[in-house]
């Protein structure tokens, strides 16, 4: 199974390209973690959201195959919703994922015939990611600092990425066909 790992900065769209996939058969994975779920969200589609203590319980059971922190907040994907995606014969999934995440993914997964990971970075204009955040309600003091390290988040998607595509507002339907050609073509190699 192909795991397509999005990766960009906050509010460069990943999860709404997630969406995007979904509805084109291409699952997301829904990871755990600890930080609190936005207006918008869903547990269970959007994410596990759990708190620290039992984030760290299952941490200690095995549970993850990778974990990361990230602002703050750590997040961890179960082998359990691996499985489950393979079980259902799926060829690929995506997951929203930071570059720690990735790397740990590729890291637990290293031995493993049975996942292959691909990593494609997003590049969105910095005056977008602003006002992404902002809509999607983000608190405006977190917002600065993540702006503060948008550069430096940038150069660390860009140097762990296969793939860099650009999503620019207005252009999401671009970067979805993007990702599905890739898609096609890694499960074509």
């Amino acid at each position: 199974m192909l795991i397509v790992c999005i990766l960009g900065a906050s509010g460069s769209g990943k999860s709404s390209i997630a969406r995007e996939l979904m509805k084109r058969k291409i699952p997301s994975l829904v990871s755990h973690r600890t930080r609190p779920i936005r207006e918008k969200e869903e547990h269970g589609v959007d994410g596990y959201f759990v708190t620290r203590e039992r984030f760290l319980e299952y941490a200690a059971q095995g549970t993850f195959c990778a974990t990361t922190e990230y602002h703050g907040n750590l997040y961890g994907l179960s082998l359990g919703e691996l499985s489950h995606f393979k079980a259902m014969g799926k060829e690929a999934v995506s997951y929203v994922v930071d570059v720690n995440g990735l790397v740990e993914l590729r890291e637990g997964l290293k031995d493993s015939d049975e996942y292959d990971v691909i990593a494609i970075g997003l590049c969105s204009p910095s005056t977008s990611l602003k006002e992404r955040m902002l809509y999607r309600g983000d608190d405006p003091e977190k917002i600065e600092g993540r702006m503060a390290g948008h550069k430096e988040e940038s150069k660390s998607v860009f140097s762990e990425a296969d793939y860099v595509i650009g999503n620019a507002d207005g252009k999401i339907q671009l970067a979805v066909r993007d990702i599905l050609e890739i898609i096609k073509r890694e499960k074509d190699i």
